[in-house]
């Protein structure tokens, strides 16, 4: 069990953030990363993982490749889907009987197993890398860009995201009237939009003083 980080101001905040992105550059392993949502579990991707697993363990790999179970990678057609990084290489359609040859072929031999990578079905072409499957390049994920990244039940990946900065900031460094004019200042659309209908409604005004 991951012991807790017990975080009392914003400063101790930024410096886990700081140690954790740190750490997480500097991990030197190569990392499968199952893709785990509610589709892929009804799909079979904790049978994966484990499958997985065992695989490592037997060939002593551990030192080697960590395995990461995600959320949701967006491409429920191609559930359980895998993304190999670095090489962002993307494996669809895993099954368990899969593991040992993706161990062998890809993580010790550097080979690619062209049966499962994914082929569009308009154009016909095979894709290697997560980021050139047209399903993605037409995409600009905001909210869910990070699932691919980070385990949801590890809080230690949000840390080396940045996760809780713009909380602790606004906890400790900003006024509310701060708060309020930064969400009327943000460029996007829906945010631009939800500001207004909160100025409209009073639903959010800053409190004042000594109340």
């Amino acid at each position: 069990m991951k012991e807790n980080k017990r975080i009392s101001n914003y400063e101790k905040l930024k410096e886990i953030i700081r140690q954790e992105n740190l750490k997480r550059q500097k991990d030197p392993r190569i990392i499968l990363k199952v893709s785990a949502g509610t589709c892929g579990r009804a799909r079979g991707a904790m049978e994966v993982i484990e499958a997985l697993e065992k695989a490592i363990q037997s060939k002593n790999l551990e030192e080697k490749v960590a395995l990461k179970t995600t959320g949701c990678h967006g491409f429920c057609e191609a559930e359980p889907n895998i993304i190999i990084h670095p090489e962002n290489i993307f494996y669809q359609k895993v099954q368990p009987k899969d593991a040992q040859e993706i161990l062998t072929k890809t993580i010790e031999q550097g080979e690619i197993i062209e049966r499962l990578l994914y082929i569009d079905p308009q154009n016909k072409k095979t894709y290697p890398k997560e980021k050139e499957i047209p399903f993605y390049t037409k995409q600009k994920r905001i909210v869910l860009g990070d699932n691919a990244l980070l385990d949801p039940t590890d809080i230690t990946d949000y840390f080396a995201l940045g996760g809780y900065s713009a909380l602790g900031k606004v906890l400790s460094t900003m006024s509310p009237e701060q708060v309020i004019e930064s969400v009327k200042k943000r460029d996007f659309a829906v945010e631009e939009e939800l500001a207004s209908l909160l100025e409209t409604n009073g639903n959010l005004r800053a409190k004042p003083k000594g109340k």
